[in-house]
């Protein structure tokens, strides 16, 4: 039986706002910047990676209203006033995408529906919903990725005094008062209430590789110390 294609965004779907996607949507692939350098002396390029370019999804939609003004901005305003940028799919329930921003176009008519397009800036790759589950960790323990590419993890601690944190082949010393959250997503570390900790911690902000981690701590008093590992595919 068919089912129609319906999307989460921005805390709503498409199909609670009464619109349909009507187009088949296509994922691109993320294109890799690559810096080339030369140097003297030398017979052609070196070539250093130098990340990723955001990809763009668009989507065409239509829509049946007695008051399709109305019904219109409505649509807009779920697009451009962005509280939760999460994209979901439901032909792909277990990934999201990351938006950054939204270009809608006027809408047209065509006997009594209306129709427009949305263009979605997004962030390069695709995160795993399993990815975004907590792990707690008790002193050591082994955590595999199986995505694409190396993450970048939020890990929560709750205790007191200096702890260290070894992950892989990397050390973080984290001086904890009371809390700490290690966001590697955001580059930043910080309380709950969004109190900045960056010179409580000493190290760069972890990664997980491809394949086992090994993730332990020592020192201080942890009462809590919860991984989110943030998967991450293409």
């Amino acid at each position: 039986m068919y089912r129609k294609l319906n999307m989460i965004f921005n805390n709503a779907s498409s199909l609670e706002l009464g619109i349909d996607i009507i187009k088949r949507y296509d994922i691109p692939s993320p294109k890799k910047r690559i810096k080339s350098i030369s140097a003297t002396g030398r017979d052609g390029n070196e070539y250093e990676e130098d990340g990723y370019d955001d990809i763009e999804i668009t989507l065409d939609f239509n829509f049946i209203s007695e008051n399709p003004h109305q019904a219109f901005r409505r649509c807009k305003r779920w697009f451009n006033c962005i509280l939760d940028n999460k994209l979901i799919f439901s032909d792909n329930p277990n990934i999201f995408y990351r938006v950054n921003y939204a270009v809608v176009t006027e809408s047209t008519r065509d006997v009594g529906i209306e129709f427009f397009t949305v263009t979605l800036n997004c962030e390069p790759f695709a995160y795993e919903m399993e990815g975004q589950k907590e792990i707690l960790i008790n002193n050591e323990a082994v955590v595999y990725n199986a995505g694409d590419l190396e993450s970048k993890p939020i890990i929560k601690i709750q205790g007191e005094g200096l702890v260290t944190i070894k992950i892989n082949d990397d050390t973080i010393k984290a001086n904890v008062g009371q809390e700490i959250i290690i966001d590697s997503y955001l580059g930043l570390s910080y309380k709950t209430d969004k109190t900045p900790q960056n010179n409580n911690i000493k190290g760069r902000h972890p990664r997980l590789k491809l394949g086992e981690n090994t993730i332990s701590y020592s020192g201080g008093r942890v009462d809590s110390f919860i991984i989110i590992p943030n998967w991450t595919i293409y």
